[in-house]
């Protein structure tokens, strides 16, 4: 299911979010909202993966290509984004990081997220090399330059191997 927050719905999060907040994704979200304040989204230059302790572990930065839309680099991978992908992700391609029974489904998430200038959340399952099921859940959210085109996006995983599909 991919769900998109609107304006209201992420100040409403952020406003119940807790320093306690279990889930990466609520917090991730709660954090880029508090960057956001009355903006569509924050700046990329406000952000700062080292003040955030407890999500950098699940926090994927990825800058988008020329076009504003395509997912290019990943500029930072946390180690349980690392664990998930199986592989070191910092200065790799999202293509080239992403477990191929997440790899379509994540990018179109990706690109719709840098479209719709909206944080947009999804979960699913997939199938790892191991034939273990995998459950995640991911959001992506939208930073901008000093000139407000979006050119990276804050992403924030949380998985768990649930055992054979």
């Amino acid at each position: 299911m991919v769900y998109a927050f609107e304006s209201s719905e992420t100040n409403t999060r952020a406003e119940r979010a807790t320093p306690a907040e279990r889930r990466a994704t609520g917090a991730a979200l709660a954090y880029w909202d508090s960057l956001r304040g009355e903006r569509d989204c924050p700046s990329v230059e406000e952000l700062g993966i080292e003040r955030m302790p407890d999500l950098n572990r699940n926090a994927v930065l990825i800058a988008l290509e020329a076009d504003g839309r395509t997912p290019g680099m990943v500029a930072y991978g946390g180690e349980e984004v690392e664990r998930l992908c199986g592989t070191r992700t910092r200065g790799r391609t999202v293509g080239e990081c992403l477990p191929s029974g997440m790899r379509d489904r994540t990018t179109q998430v990706l690109a719709a997220a840098a479209a719709v200038r909206r944080p947009l959340a999804d979960s699913d399952r997939f199938s790892d090399a191991a034939g273990d099921t995998v459950l995640y859940r991911s959001v992506f959210m939208p930073l901008a330059d000093a000139d407000g085109r979006i050119t990276h996006l804050l992403g924030a995983f949380s998985f768990k191997t649930v055992g054979s599909a």
